[in-house]
């Protein structure tokens, strides 16, 4: 059976998934540059869900929590623009995160991450990127990928360079077929949005490690990143301290 999803991309085309395509959304948070000292971090990643999923776990609750503790379903929602939320938003948030099954990923770095490497840390991000999708992906049933990223002109080079280029393949050394597209900005997307709040959540906790200097072993996480990155739920956060030239290349 197929399901229809309606995708804000250029031509404004409805797009159909099956039930056994891995639906893979991915947002960024903050810039290349870590040069803001509000926001001195870098991030790519987002959501991974099964298609046979993705209404039950993704779409349909957070549609109806945005319509219950937000402005409705058809108001955009991002995670940086909510500056004050009130309890009731901030535990509604939360039990959507620890409720619905779904994978999280995300690559994060800070303006105190050391780059040796001679390439660009937003395309060792993206290069990264296949390394958590495959730790996410590998638990769950599906047999091609459909991807969608955030319009971003900047990132966009990077992206077909660094992720596009890369062909996955299965444990026998088959071609995995990946099917990519980029999403506007503007139109409400609920995978997007949750993708948005997912990255976000990852570039706190970056913030939280830069102040912690890289200890391997953080004595506390953040509370919405232990709720984001549940154990319970397939997931894989990694954040980048250093980048040096790969000898043996």
């Amino acid at each position: 059976m197929m399901k229809k999803l309606r995708f804000g991309i250029e031509d404004g085309k409805i797009y159909e998934v099956a039930d056994s395509t891995l639906l893979v959304f991915i947002d960024e948070t903050g810039a290349p540059s870590r040069s803001d000292p509000n926001a001195p971090i870098f991030g790519v990643g987002g959501l991974i869900v099964e298609g046979n999923k993705y209404f039950d776990e993704v779409e349909i609750p957070w549609h109806n929590m945005k319509n219950r503790y937000f402005s409705g379903f058809k108001t955009p929602l991002h995670a940086a623009d909510i500056r004050q939320p009130t309890k009731k938003q901030i535990k509604a948030l939360n039990q959507f995160f620890l409720s619905h099954d779904f994978g999280r990923f995300a690559n994060t770095c800070v303006d105190k991450t050391v780059n040796n490497s001679g390439h660009n840390i937003e395309h060792i991000l993206m290069t990264l990127l296949w390394d958590r999708i495959r730790e996410v992906a590998n638990k769950m049933r599906w047999v091609d990928i459909f991807i969608i990223f955030e319009e971003n002109h900047h990132l966009i080079p990077s992206f077909k360079q660094e992720f596009m280029s890369k062909t996955p393949k299965t444990k026998s050394g088959q071609s995995i077929k990946v099917t990519y597209y980029t999403h506007l900005k503007d139109p409400v997307f609920a995978g997007m949005e949750v993708a948005d709040f997912i990255i976000h959540t990852a570039g706190r906790e970056a913030r939280l490690l830069r102040d912690q200097l890289f200890e391997k072993t953080v004595s506390e996480s953040q509370p919405d990143f232990k709720n984001v990155f549940d154990k319970k739920w397939p997931n894989s956060y990694f954040n980048l301290s250093r980048a040096t030239i790969n000898e043996s290349s």
